[in-house]
């Protein structure tokens, strides 16, 4: 463990489900995990971005944008 100001802080390891490549402003790569198997997966900055709280990046895969389809949002919640 690391001793940060008297504290105790916990380090995490998380598991890596995705690689990805910088190409231009864009990323692309593919995401793995047990029920995912996605290639061809961009993300890309959000030009029409509607304020400082909205993502600044959407997730594409294809054609479909995931953040506005919904797909993503089901999943989270």
């Amino acid at each position: 463990m690391v001793r940060a100001r008297g504290r105790e802080q916990r380090r995490t390891t998380m598991a890596t489900i995705g690689t990805f490549k910088k190409s231009g402003n864009d990323y692309t790569g593919e995401i793995v995990t047990l029920s995912v198997q996605a290639k061809n997966v961009r993300i890309v900055p959000d030009a029409t971005r509607s304020g400082d709280n909205a993502p600044s990046h959407r997730v594409m895969v294809g054609r479909v944008d995931y953040a506005e389809s919904g797909i993503m949002r089901s999943a989270v919640l």
